[in-house]
């Protein structure tokens, strides 16, 4: 099997544009942080030799992303449409592209570390056509594909408590094999943040409006 390639799904870190539901607790500025922690962190977590692009939002925002996550990766802005449109898109473009599987990721769940995506790498070069990693809030934190299933991007209702559900359905009722990774919590509001902070998961000085250091797990 084609090595994996990662889509990274990320919006630029602009206050007002990120973590909203965050930030009517912290403050835009800080949720902004926060955010910018989560992806950096992220980003750091990904295997050194696995190819990864970058899917920013909005779309004129590619200097500005690249002077951030740095010159590693690939840059391309989402397209229009919802979450569905959007993994569709960044899917279809890495199998044209010849990949051997892609893992869609986003900056929201700082429990997610390499291990888990190795995990991921394993399961789909072995026995699984789709790898789930399910969220405590109804959806989930990573999809993992070993090939191009378009099926799995429409008629979803997203960021919902029941997109996992679904999904799993929908792949059950197609007789994919599906494996789902631990069950992890996504950070989008005050409680989901406090729960990071109380797991060492995010540093109490990231929230207090520090830098804190974004590290590999």
């Amino acid at each position: 099997m084609e090595q994996l390639t990662i889509a990274f799904m990320v919006k630029a870190p602009r206050p007002g544009l990120v973590k909203t539901r965050l930030g009517r607790t912290l403050g835009n500025e800080r949720a902004c942080a926060v955010y910018r922690w989560m992806a950096e962190r992220q980003s750091a977590a990904f295997p050194e030799d696995w190819p990864v692009v970058v899917y920013f939002a909005p779309a004129d925002a590619g200097e500005e992303m690249r002077a951030w996550l740095g010159s590693r990766f690939d840059y391309r802005p989402q397209v229009e449409g919802d979450l569905g449109a959007r993994m569709l898109a960044a899917t279809q473009e890495a199998f044209a592209g010849g990949c051997g599987g892609v893992v869609l990721v986003g900056a929201d769940c700082p429990g997610l570390g390499r291990d888990d995506l190795e995990a991921v790498a394993r399961h789909l070069h072995a026995e699984a056509d789709v790898v789930f990693g399910p969220a405590t809030d109804g959806g989930y934190y990573l999809l993992g594909v070993s090939r191009f299933i378009p099926e799995l991007f429409s008629d979803i209702p997203w960021s919902g408590p029941d997109t996992l559900a679904l999904s799993l359905q929908r792949s059950k009722t197609m007789g994919l094999r599906m494996v789902l990774l631990e069950r992890k919590e996504d950070v989008d509001d005050a409680a989901s943040l406090r729960h990071a902070v109380d797991a060492g998961l995010i540093s109490r000085s990231v929230v207090d409006g520090g830098r804190g250091n974004a590290r590999a797990t």
